[in-house]
């Protein structure tokens, strides 16, 4: 019952001499990829983050930054709680296609080239947007794969509907179709891509 009961992860890490307990609960998978709650927590800190840099200004905060806004989310809480509620279950299958463009975007290759990472690692100093993100991931944008992640998203929707190459305001007419093409995308795409929520699962087991 154990292993199974809301997928919960629990672990000890001794510091120090002191323990600090690390929890947390797998909430969906998509295609083979299994998301907890830490790691929607981690994609919202970074879409924020993106956001910041330039607010409004990229495809993938613009686009998907609002699915995770839809509620206030207390991450905490909500992997220390024994169950989700019916409120957070609704606020992770709003989020999974996001996920599900993650996964869209590897049958293509996309490389994130230094130098666009370091020009934004020195823009988001200048805006003080790495206070969005952990102290361990905040330093070296270049080996962080959460942002690579995202950035690769972000770049494989400007090859398809927002040329790298345009100027302009990011409230412009031709961006906000750029967003409008992508969303119907993901529309399109969470169709072919499969997903479990891990809740239906385990109310299924009878646990």
């Amino acid at each position: 019952m154990l292993l199974f009961k809301f997928f919960l992860i629990s672990f000890s890490v001794l510091s120090f001499a002191q323990e600090d307990v690390y929890i947390d609960k797998f909430a969906f998978k998509v295609g083979s990829e299994a998301y907890t709650v830490s790691d929607i927590e981690t994609s919202f800190s970074y879409l924020r983050f993106i956001d910041c840099i330039q607010p409004n200004n990229f495809l993938v905060s613009s686009s998907f930054l609002p699915l995770f806004q839809l509620k206030e989310m207390n991450f905490k809480s909500v992997k220390s709680n024994e169950s989700f509620t019916n409120d957070e279950k609704k606020y992770f299958k709003k989020v999974i296609p996001f996920y599900k463009m993650l996964i869209y975007k590897n049958t293509y290759e996309i490389v994130v080239k230094k130098d666009l990472v370091q020009a934004m690692e020195l823009q988001a100093r200048k805006n003080s947007c790495l206070q969005f993100l952990s102290k361990k991931s905040n330093t070296v944008l270049s080996s962080d794969e959460n942002f690579k992640n995202i950035m690769q998203l972000e770049l494989f929707l400007r090859s398809r509907f927002w040329n790298s190459d345009k100027t302009g305001p990011s409230n412009s007419q031709e961006f906000q179709k750029a967003v409008k093409s992508a969303l119907e995308l993901t529309k399109s795409v969470s169709k072919q891509i499969t997903h479990q929520l891990y809740w239906i699962i385990d109310e299924n087991r009878g646990l």
